[in-house]
């Protein structure tokens, strides 16, 4: 690229799984299977080239966790910082039905079913989905703001919680531990809600 010599794809991906916090790593596994059509196998014998490396255990456990329907960066550190945190891990980017017109759909940021059937819907709030897309800035779109509210009041006849979160307010681990267990959201209680090493 322009002269600058670049390693390839794989190693890079390797030595970021290898040296990032879980959190970080996780985005960059979940970017590897959405932006670049790789699979799990894929990421794991990138690092399984060099299996002595160090950092190769947390490269693979993380990999155990990755996910390609995350839909962005933001979602997937959020998600990386649940699962250290003990929690279940979501379903991501769920379409669920709009009870007030039949065929419409809203897609969900993050579901959880509780013990007793209850939803959590979770949401992670970006400035961007607020933007005034026509002027420049921070600008807030009233417009946004309207069809925000509107698709949450119809959410809430789904019987779900919402849970609203920022970017900043997950990285605040003990706000978002409080946070997620005020709204009831489930734990993991048994090795098999965590992924062994991922191996192929």
């Amino acid at each position: 690229m322009a002269g600058v010599k670049v390693t390839p794809l794989g190693t890079t991906i390797a030595d970021c799984l290898r040296t990032l916090p879980m959190p970080a790593g996780l985005a960059v596994a979940d970017s590897a299977l959405r932006d670049h059509g790789l699979t799990r196998e894929d990421l794991a014998r990138f690092v399984q080239a060099q299996p002595r490396a160090r950092g190769s255990r947390q490269a693979l456990q993380t990999i155990g966790w990755a996910d390609g329907r995350s839909e962005n960066g933001g979602e997937s550190v959020a998600r990386g910082i649940m699962i250290e945190l003990g929690f279940c891990v979501p379903e991501l980017q769920v379409l669920v039905g709009d009870p007030a017109h039949p065929g419409c759909e809203f897609r969900v940021d993050y579901v959880w079913e509780t013990s007793v059937g209850r939803l959590i819907f979770g949401e992670l709030d970006g400035a961007a989905k607020y933007a005034d897309r026509g002027g420049t800035g921070e600008k807030v779109s009233g417009k946004a703001l309207l069809a925000e509210r509107r698709r949450e009041s119809r959410l809430t006849l789904c019987n779900a919680s919402i849970m609203r979160f920022s970017f900043e307010e997950a990285k605040n681990r003990p706000f978002f531990r409080a946070l997620l267990e005020r709204y009831g959201v489930p734990r993991r209680t048994t090795s098999t809600d965590i992924p062994r090493d991922f191996a192929v």
